[in-house]
């Protein structure tokens, strides 16, 4: 488990991923990682047959989905996840749920592990939280605007 994730994320995480799969993949089948991991996704949906048709990494957020005009991710989490769709053929998402209750997706890479054509839009910075004091928080973060997640849920536009 990363040093600042808790229990209680894990849990809220699973809970995400859990609703997602029956929602957007009704004959899928969600494993879930078990954390702590080192490999840098949540789960992978695969079909009957147990071809991955899906790699995803699941956040809940802290903060409403309109508190800010941009998403931000790790680099490295983001280039795990373009490798992972790419190793294994399959689309790679971002799944979130911000405190207000929406629930988004940024999808990462194509069905087949492609490039997804939005990443244009994306910029890449210096960025991370700042408020725990902990150095290894601030790192090459690619700031991913609101605009390009598909919202599955609109929330309440307040924090729960």
């Amino acid at each position: 488990m990363p040093i600042n994730e808790t229990k209680a994320d894990i849990v809220r995480e699973r809970a995400l991923l859990n609703w997602y799969c029956p929602f957007s993949y009704p004959d899928a089948i969600c494993v879930p990682t078990v954390k702590p991991a080192l490999l840098p996704y949540d789960a992978i949906y695969t079909d009957s047959n147990g071809i991955p048709v899906l790699v995803a990494d699941a956040k809940v957020r802290t903060n409403t989905a309109s508190a800010y005009d941009t998403y931000m991710v790790s680099v490295e989490k983001f280039q795990q996840l373009v490798l992972r769709g790419i190793a294994l053929s399959c689309a790679a998402i971002l799944l979130v749920e911000w405190s207000c209750g929406t629930i988004g997706t940024y999808r990462i890479t194509t069905p087949d592990g492609g490039r997804m054509k939005h990443w244009d839009a994306c910029t890449v910075s210096i960025g991370g939280r700042t408020g725990r004091g902990q150095p290894s928080d601030i790192e090459p973060m690619i700031f991913i605007p609101m605009a390009n997640f598909t919202i599955l849920k609109e929330g309440s536009g307040h924090a729960k």
